[in-house]
Protein backbone atom coordinates (compact mmCIF):
# COMPACT_ATOMS: atom_id res chain seq x y z
CA UNK A 1 0.00 0.00 0.00
CA UNK A 2 2.81 2.72 0.96
CA UNK A 3 4.67 1.23 -2.23
CA UNK A 4 1.66 2.56 -4.46
CA UNK A 5 1.41 5.90 -2.49
CA UNK A 6 4.87 6.44 -3.41
CA UNK A 7 4.36 6.03 -6.93
CA UNK A 8 1.27 7.84 -7.37
CA UNK A 9 3.16 10.60 -5.84
CA UNK A 10 5.94 10.12 -8.40
CA UNK A 11 3.65 9.84 -11.40
CA UNK A 12 1.33 13.26 -10.40
CA UNK A 13 3.06 16.53 -10.83
CA UNK A 14 1.67 20.12 -11.40
CA UNK A 15 2.62 22.87 -13.39
CA UNK A 16 5.16 21.84 -15.81
CA UNK A 17 7.25 24.90 -17.39
CA UNK A 18 8.56 24.45 -20.87
CA UNK A 19 11.95 24.41 -21.83
CA UNK A 20 14.39 27.72 -21.52
CA UNK A 21 15.11 27.60 -25.21
CA UNK A 22 13.62 29.25 -28.55
CA UNK A 23 13.33 27.35 -31.81
CA UNK A 24 13.95 28.81 -35.29
CA UNK A 25 10.05 28.33 -36.08
CA UNK A 26 9.26 30.10 -32.95
CA UNK A 27 11.14 33.44 -33.82
CA UNK A 28 9.79 33.63 -37.22
CA UNK A 29 6.39 32.92 -35.90
CA UNK A 30 6.41 36.06 -33.11
CA UNK A 31 7.98 38.33 -35.52
CA UNK A 32 5.46 37.50 -38.49
CA UNK A 33 3.00 37.68 -36.28
CA UNK A 34 3.55 40.46 -34.85
CA UNK A 35 4.25 42.25 -38.44
CA UNK A 36 1.13 41.25 -40.18
CA UNK A 37 -1.31 42.85 -37.06
CA UNK A 38 0.31 45.68 -36.85
CA UNK A 39 0.38 46.52 -40.26
CA UNK A 40 -2.98 45.27 -41.39
CA UNK A 41 -4.55 47.11 -38.18
CA UNK A 42 -2.60 50.35 -38.40
CA UNK A 43 -3.80 50.92 -42.69
CA UNK A 44 -6.42 53.47 -43.06
CA UNK A 45 -6.31 53.56 -46.65
CA UNK A 46 -8.55 56.48 -48.64
CA UNK A 47 -11.85 55.39 -50.23
CA UNK A 48 -11.69 53.47 -53.06
CA UNK A 49 -12.73 53.94 -56.69
CA UNK A 50 -16.72 53.69 -57.05
CA UNK A 51 -15.97 50.21 -59.66
CA UNK A 52 -13.25 49.12 -57.53
CA UNK A 53 -14.27 45.45 -57.05
CA UNK A 54 -12.81 43.29 -54.27
CA UNK A 55 -10.12 42.16 -55.79
CA UNK A 56 -8.35 45.60 -56.51
CA UNK A 57 -9.56 46.77 -53.20
CA UNK A 58 -7.17 43.75 -51.84
CA UNK A 59 -4.45 44.45 -54.20
CA UNK A 60 -4.15 48.30 -53.27
CA UNK A 61 -3.88 47.02 -49.12
CA UNK A 62 -1.74 44.51 -49.67
CA UNK A 63 0.48 46.68 -51.68
CA UNK A 64 0.51 49.45 -48.35
CA UNK A 65 1.19 46.38 -46.49
CA UNK A 66 4.43 45.80 -48.35
CA UNK A 67 5.44 49.16 -48.00
CA UNK A 68 4.38 49.47 -43.95
CA UNK A 69 7.01 46.75 -43.76
CA UNK A 70 9.74 47.72 -46.21
CA UNK A 71 9.58 51.51 -45.52
CA UNK A 72 6.98 51.93 -42.65
CA UNK A 73 8.74 54.98 -42.12
CA UNK A 74 7.32 56.35 -45.32
CA UNK A 75 3.75 55.20 -44.32
CA UNK A 76 4.33 57.26 -40.75
CA UNK A 77 5.26 60.45 -42.89
CA UNK A 78 1.86 59.89 -44.98
CA UNK A 79 0.07 59.61 -42.12
CA UNK A 80 1.29 62.76 -40.64
CA UNK A 81 0.54 64.60 -43.39
CA UNK A 82 -3.01 63.21 -43.60
CA UNK A 83 -3.31 64.33 -39.79
CA UNK A 84 -2.06 67.52 -40.20
CA UNK A 85 -4.36 68.61 -42.65
CA UNK A 86 -7.16 66.75 -40.56
CA UNK A 87 -6.53 69.41 -37.88
CA UNK A 88 -6.37 72.44 -39.84
CA UNK A 89 -9.56 71.64 -41.37
CA UNK A 90 -10.87 71.99 -37.74
CA UNK A 91 -9.53 75.09 -36.91
CA UNK A 92 -10.80 75.99 -40.55
CA UNK A 93 -14.10 75.12 -39.75
CA UNK A 94 -14.78 76.62 -36.50
CA UNK A 95 -15.71 79.95 -38.03
CA UNK A 96 -18.34 78.53 -39.53
CA UNK A 97 -19.90 76.09 -36.85
CA UNK A 98 -21.03 77.46 -33.42
CA UNK A 99 -20.32 73.34 -31.94
CA UNK A 100 -17.36 72.48 -31.69
CA UNK A 101 -18.48 68.64 -32.36
CA UNK A 102 -19.99 69.63 -35.59
CA UNK A 103 -16.34 68.97 -37.50
CA UNK A 104 -13.92 67.19 -35.63
CA UNK A 105 -10.88 65.21 -36.90
CA UNK A 106 -12.36 62.43 -38.18
CA UNK A 107 -14.84 64.76 -40.32
CA UNK A 108 -11.50 66.06 -41.80
CA UNK A 109 -9.64 62.71 -42.27
CA UNK A 110 -13.06 61.76 -43.86
CA UNK A 111 -13.20 64.64 -46.35
CA UNK A 112 -9.43 64.15 -47.26
CA UNK A 113 -9.84 60.75 -47.57
CA UNK A 114 -12.71 60.87 -50.56
CA UNK A 115 -15.45 61.08 -48.21
CA UNK A 116 -17.67 63.76 -49.83
CA UNK A 117 -18.74 63.95 -53.00
CA UNK A 118 -20.30 67.79 -54.47
CA UNK A 119 -22.98 67.54 -57.16
CA UNK A 120 -23.44 70.59 -58.94
CA UNK A 121 -26.46 71.41 -60.88
CA UNK A 122 -26.39 69.82 -64.58
CA UNK A 123 -22.71 69.08 -64.02
CA UNK A 124 -20.22 65.99 -63.50
CA UNK A 125 -20.20 65.68 -59.70
CA UNK A 126 -16.15 65.58 -58.26
CA UNK A 127 -14.62 64.77 -54.77
CA UNK A 128 -14.08 67.84 -52.65
CA UNK A 129 -11.28 67.66 -49.83
CA UNK A 130 -11.84 69.87 -46.36
CA UNK A 131 -9.87 73.03 -47.55
CA UNK A 132 -12.27 73.05 -51.08
CA UNK A 133 -15.13 72.32 -48.44
CA UNK A 134 -14.31 74.81 -46.58
CA UNK A 135 -14.36 77.13 -49.78
CA UNK A 136 -17.77 76.21 -50.84
CA UNK A 137 -19.56 76.77 -46.84
CA UNK A 138 -17.49 80.44 -46.81
CA UNK A 139 -18.68 81.31 -50.44
CA UNK A 140 -22.49 80.02 -49.55
CA UNK A 141 -22.36 76.89 -52.12
CA UNK A 142 -23.08 74.15 -49.70
CA UNK A 143 -24.09 74.08 -45.42
CA UNK A 144 -21.29 71.92 -43.40
CA UNK A 145 -22.63 68.65 -43.68
CA UNK A 146 -25.22 67.30 -40.86
CA UNK A 147 -23.18 64.41 -40.55
CA UNK A 148 -21.92 63.21 -36.21
CA UNK A 149 -18.43 61.58 -36.18
CA UNK A 150 -20.36 59.10 -34.68
CA UNK A 151 -22.09 58.19 -38.06
CA UNK A 152 -19.10 58.68 -39.65
CA UNK A 153 -17.07 56.16 -37.44
CA UNK A 154 -20.49 53.88 -38.47
CA UNK A 155 -19.15 53.11 -41.80
CA UNK A 156 -15.64 52.36 -40.54
CA UNK A 157 -15.16 48.59 -40.26
CA UNK A 158 -12.20 49.18 -37.61
CA UNK A 159 -12.15 46.19 -35.72
CA UNK A 160 -11.70 47.32 -31.78
CA UNK A 161 -10.75 43.77 -30.42
CA UNK A 162 -8.50 43.42 -33.61
CA UNK A 163 -6.61 46.71 -32.61
CA UNK A 164 -6.15 45.76 -29.36
CA UNK A 165 -4.79 42.38 -30.06
CA UNK A 166 -2.51 43.74 -32.25
CA UNK A 167 -1.61 46.50 -29.96
CA UNK A 168 -0.90 43.59 -26.85
CA UNK A 169 0.86 41.57 -29.45
CA UNK A 170 3.30 45.01 -30.05
CA UNK A 171 3.80 45.79 -26.76
CA UNK A 172 4.74 42.34 -25.21
CA UNK A 173 6.78 41.59 -28.80
CA UNK A 174 9.07 45.16 -27.29
CA UNK A 175 9.18 43.85 -23.62
CA UNK A 176 10.53 40.57 -24.71
CA UNK A 177 13.20 42.90 -26.73
CA UNK A 178 14.22 44.94 -24.07
CA UNK A 179 14.12 42.49 -21.51
CA UNK A 180 16.63 39.91 -23.80
CA UNK A 181 19.13 43.57 -24.04
CA UNK A 182 18.21 43.94 -20.02
CA UNK A 183 19.81 40.13 -19.53
CA UNK A 184 22.25 40.16 -22.06
CA UNK A 185 20.13 37.08 -24.24
CA UNK A 186 21.54 36.95 -27.81
CA UNK A 187 18.36 38.40 -30.29
CA UNK A 188 18.38 37.95 -33.92
CA UNK A 189 18.37 40.28 -36.63
CA UNK A 190 14.65 39.46 -37.94
CA UNK A 191 13.46 40.55 -34.39
CA UNK A 192 15.63 43.51 -34.21
CA UNK A 193 13.72 44.32 -37.84
CA UNK A 194 10.34 43.62 -36.22
CA UNK A 195 10.78 46.02 -33.19
CA UNK A 196 11.92 48.87 -35.69
CA UNK A 197 9.03 48.06 -37.83
CA UNK A 198 6.90 47.95 -34.37
CA UNK A 199 8.18 51.07 -33.33
CA UNK A 200 7.46 52.90 -36.58
CA UNK A 201 3.66 51.42 -36.99
CA UNK A 202 2.58 52.77 -33.55
CA UNK A 203 3.31 56.20 -34.68
CA UNK A 204 1.50 55.75 -38.05
CA UNK A 205 -1.39 54.28 -35.73
CA UNK A 206 -1.30 57.67 -33.24
CA UNK A 207 -1.56 59.64 -36.81
CA UNK A 208 -4.58 57.64 -38.23
CA UNK A 209 -6.34 56.85 -34.97
CA UNK A 210 -9.24 59.34 -35.39
CA UNK A 211 -9.33 57.90 -39.36
CA UNK A 212 -11.87 55.64 -40.51
CA UNK A 213 -11.03 52.50 -41.66
CA UNK A 214 -12.47 50.46 -44.79
CA UNK A 215 -14.83 53.11 -45.69
CA UNK A 216 -16.38 52.21 -49.42
CA UNK A 217 -18.98 55.10 -49.54
CA UNK A 218 -19.04 58.72 -48.89
CA UNK A 219 -21.80 61.13 -48.45
CA UNK A 220 -23.27 63.64 -51.28
CA UNK A 221 -23.34 67.30 -51.35
CA UNK A 222 -25.93 68.56 -53.46
CA UNK A 223 -25.00 72.49 -54.93
CA UNK A 224 -28.03 74.84 -56.87
CA UNK A 225 -24.69 76.41 -58.17
CA UNK A 226 -23.21 74.76 -61.56
CA UNK A 227 -19.50 73.99 -61.83
CA UNK A 228 -19.04 76.84 -64.12
CA UNK A 229 -21.16 79.54 -61.66
CA UNK A 230 -18.46 78.28 -58.93
CA UNK A 231 -15.22 78.79 -61.54
CA UNK A 232 -16.44 82.08 -62.95
CA UNK A 233 -17.09 83.62 -59.46
CA UNK A 234 -13.76 82.17 -58.36
CA UNK A 235 -12.02 84.57 -61.05
CA UNK A 236 -8.71 84.28 -62.66
CA UNK A 237 -7.41 81.98 -59.68
CA UNK A 238 -9.63 79.49 -61.78
CA UNK A 239 -8.78 80.07 -65.39
CA UNK A 240 -5.57 77.51 -64.84
CA UNK A 241 -6.76 74.01 -66.32
CA UNK A 242 -7.26 71.59 -63.10
CA UNK A 243 -5.01 68.33 -63.20
CA UNK A 244 -7.20 66.81 -60.35
CA UNK A 245 -10.34 68.63 -59.87
CA UNK A 246 -12.10 71.43 -60.72
CA UNK A 247 -11.67 72.97 -57.29
CA UNK A 248 -7.79 72.66 -57.63
CA UNK A 249 -7.22 76.39 -57.59
CA UNK A 250 -8.59 76.78 -53.74
CA UNK A 251 -5.80 74.94 -52.75
CA UNK A 252 -2.63 73.39 -54.44
CA UNK A 253 -2.48 69.41 -54.12
CA UNK A 254 0.70 68.31 -53.07
CA UNK A 255 2.07 65.73 -55.74
CA UNK A 256 1.81 62.56 -55.76
CA UNK A 257 3.94 59.59 -56.86
CA UNK A 258 1.89 58.14 -59.47
CA UNK A 259 0.90 60.69 -61.61
CA UNK A 260 3.84 63.72 -60.81
CA UNK A 261 6.84 61.75 -59.78
CA UNK A 262 5.90 58.72 -62.15
CA UNK A 263 5.33 61.32 -65.57
CA UNK A 264 9.34 62.16 -65.72
CA UNK A 265 9.89 58.45 -66.55
CA UNK A 266 6.50 58.22 -69.16
CA UNK A 267 4.98 56.21 -66.80
CA UNK A 268 1.30 56.67 -64.85
CA UNK A 269 -0.05 54.35 -62.04
CA UNK A 270 -2.68 56.79 -61.04
CA UNK A 271 -6.43 56.80 -62.24
CA UNK A 272 -6.73 58.69 -65.38
CA UNK A 273 -9.84 59.86 -64.97
CA UNK A 274 -10.50 63.50 -64.50
CA UNK A 275 -11.80 64.79 -62.14
CA UNK A 276 -10.69 62.18 -59.28
CA UNK A 277 -13.40 59.17 -58.28
CA UNK A 278 -10.34 58.33 -55.40
CA UNK A 279 -8.18 60.04 -53.82
CA UNK A 280 -4.70 59.00 -54.29
CA UNK A 281 -2.97 57.57 -51.02
CA UNK A 282 0.29 58.58 -52.44
CA UNK A 283 0.26 61.94 -52.26
CA UNK A 284 3.31 63.59 -50.37
CA UNK A 285 2.29 65.32 -47.41
CA UNK A 286 2.07 69.08 -46.55
CA UNK A 287 3.70 69.28 -43.32
CA UNK A 288 4.81 72.41 -41.17
CA UNK A 289 8.21 72.44 -39.26
CA UNK A 290 7.00 71.47 -35.65
CA UNK A 291 5.00 68.35 -37.57
CA UNK A 292 8.11 67.38 -38.83
CA UNK A 293 9.16 66.42 -35.23
CA UNK A 294 7.21 63.44 -34.60
CA UNK A 295 8.47 61.46 -37.72
CA UNK A 296 12.04 62.62 -37.43
CA UNK A 297 11.85 61.03 -34.29
CA UNK A 298 10.62 58.29 -34.96
CA UNK A 299 12.03 57.85 -37.94
CA UNK A 300 15.57 58.01 -36.46
CA UNK A 301 14.56 55.22 -33.48
CA UNK A 302 13.70 53.07 -36.64
CA UNK A 303 17.37 53.78 -38.40
CA UNK A 304 18.68 53.57 -34.50
CA UNK A 305 17.37 50.18 -33.87
CA UNK A 306 18.68 48.07 -36.79
CA UNK A 307 22.58 49.64 -35.43
CA UNK A 308 21.92 47.72 -32.59
CA UNK A 309 23.05 44.59 -34.43
CA UNK A 310 26.20 46.11 -35.38
CA UNK A 311 28.30 43.69 -33.34
CA UNK A 312 26.18 40.69 -33.48
CA UNK A 313 28.03 37.56 -34.50
CA UNK A 314 27.17 36.06 -37.81
CA UNK A 315 28.22 32.72 -39.24
CA UNK A 316 29.90 33.79 -41.97
CA UNK A 317 31.58 37.41 -43.21
CA UNK A 318 28.83 37.53 -46.19
CA UNK A 319 26.08 37.25 -43.73
CA UNK A 320 27.72 40.04 -41.91
CA UNK A 321 27.94 42.11 -44.69
CA UNK A 322 24.43 41.84 -45.79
Amino acid sequence: MDNNTSDMTTLVQGWNSGPNTRGTMDIIWSSLLTIVLCTWTALCLNLPHPNDGSFEILRQRAKWIFWAIVAPELVLTVAMGQYASARRSVLRFRKFTAQQDSWTLRHGFYADMGGMLLQPRASTPFLVNARQLAYLVEKGYVEVPQITAGEIWDRSKTDALGRLLSLLQATWFLIELLGRAFLQLPTTTLELSTGAIVVCTMGTFLCWFHKPSDVQTGIILKTEATRADILIDAGDAAAVPYKHTPLDFIAKQSPTCGFEVMEFFNLRFDNRERPLRRFPNDRFPDIGTMEKFLPFCTTTTFASLHLIGWNFEFPSQTEKVL
